[in-house]
């Protein structure tokens, strides 16, 4: 049994940009993303929910005695640590934007400035509030920064995993072969 010579397959360069679509002459149409599409916008609502659901946790092991904490002191840190982290969020959103505006396709590169600024909002807030938290709260210090501290590796978790897994649909070089 003797087979041929392996069929020849053209691959066509597609176009992945998810804001450009042909016109029925075959001229691209620019339709302009919506907010909900941008990554930056998934990260923020995922943060908030994560947020939500930290703190509704953390007041159920507050009422239930398995947290040593002062309910005023892990209200306080729980708010200070989530809208710290949302803020971040909200810098990066906005790089987002501006970079969005100059170009089809956001770059994730270009989004290295963002992550930089959200960092050191995350880390400057963070320090603050352990500054704020260890004078003004009647809890330990160590107990206030280590809920602190707690919170922190929470959030910034949350939000790494969700750049992780939006970054790649941000890429406009990656290939299909569907």
């Amino acid at each position: 049994m003797e087979e041929g010579p392996i069929p020849r397959t053209r691959i066509r360069p597609t176009n992945h940009k998810s804001d450009e679509a042909l016109s029925p002459d075959r001229t691209p149409l620019r339709i302009p993303r919506p907010w909900s599409s941008r990554a930056s916008t998934w990260c923020l609502l995922i943060l908030a929910a994560a947020w939500a659901l930290g703190m509704l946790a953390m007041g159920l092991a507050l009422r239930s005695g398995l947290l040593p904490l002062e309910p005023r002191a892990a209200v306080w840190a729980g708010t200070g640590c989530g809208l710290v982290g949302l803020l971040a969020g909200l810098s990066m959103a906005a790089v987002e934007l501006r970079v969005g505006r100059k170009s089809d396709a956001v770059e994730p590169a270009k989004l290295t400035v963002g992550f930089s600024i959200a960092s050191v909002i995350r880390l400057v807030g963070t320090v603050a509030l352990v500054a704020l938290g260890s004078y003004q709260m009647p809890a330990a210090k160590h107990v206030v920064a280590g809920t602190i501290l707690a919170w922190y590796v929470y959030l910034t978790t949350v939000e790494v995993t969700v750049w992780a897994l939006q970054l790649p649909r941000l890429d406009q070089r990656t290939i299909s072969r569907s």
